[in-house]
């Protein structure tokens, strides 16, 4: 039987790592140096892996080539044609002066269509859940 998405995002929320995507960027030195580890590639594919066990059609998502500067890549994921972004609180700086609007986005970032609605990614690559690897395994069309 498979679980809705709505009840995956509240059990996903309440892991410590999502916890701290949600105080982002109120976070102590140690919390600053957990964030690095569990950044968006991580945090995205445990849920696209959470999603894809509860039988819903979910992809890895990887956003590169941004029009903002501070962005290298990013990664999200979508499940049954919603995305959802876990860290996307990390852009809440991204303008200087900072946007009112980018200082207090929901943890996670739940949206349709196909643009990101915070960073402008010139290129999207979807990868399905039943083709993940090992991250050192990716391999991404040029």
């Amino acid at each position: 039987m498979s679980r809705s998405l709505e009840t995956l995002l509240e059990e996903f929320a309440g892991t410590g790592d999502a916890a701290l995507w949600a105080a982002y960027p109120d976070l102590d030195d140690a919390g600053q140096a957990r964030s690095d580890e569990v950044a968006c590639e991580q945090m995205s594919r445990r849920f696209a892996e959470l999603a894809a066990a509860a039988g819903l059609v979910t992809s890895l998502v990887r956003g590169s080539d941004a029009d903002e500067p501070l962005v290298d890549e990013h990664w999200w994921v979508q499940v049954d044609g919603v995305n959802v972004d876990w860290t996307a609180r990390q852009f809440h700086n991204l303008e200087h002066p900072a946007n009112p609007a980018h200082a207090d986005l929901p943890c996670p970032l739940v949206w349709r269509g196909a643009e990101h609605p915070v960073v402008s990614f010139r290129r999207r690559v979807s990868i399905p859940t039943d083709r993940l690897a090992a991250p050192e395994d990716l391999t991404w069309p040029t």
